[in-house]
């Protein structure tokens, strides 16, 4: 039996404000997204990285056999 953890940046379905990478416009008028919703920058995209390498040696630390980085069904990392 393997235990894992997965990470994920919710993005576009973010709790306070939606952050996005890219313009979709079947999104637009969805999940808060909006025609003017400003893109993330790069130096925000870029800041994201050690926060990832962080918890995945935390999990690694206390024990999970793996981490699954969800990038997918148009979460932050899949845009």
């Amino acid at each position: 039996l393997l235990i894992g953890l997965q990470l994920t940046h919710s993005g576009r379905y973010s709790y306070k404000r939606p952050v996005i990478a890219t313009r979709d416009p079947l999104l637009v008028g969805r999940y808060k997204v909006t025609a003017d919703t400003p893109l993330a920058t790069d130096d925000e995209l870029a800041r994201l990285v050690d926060p990832y390498v962080a918890a995945a040696k935390l999990a690694a630390a206390v024990g999970f056999d793996f981490v699954d980085v969800k990038q997918c069904h148009r979460y932050l990392l899949s845009e």
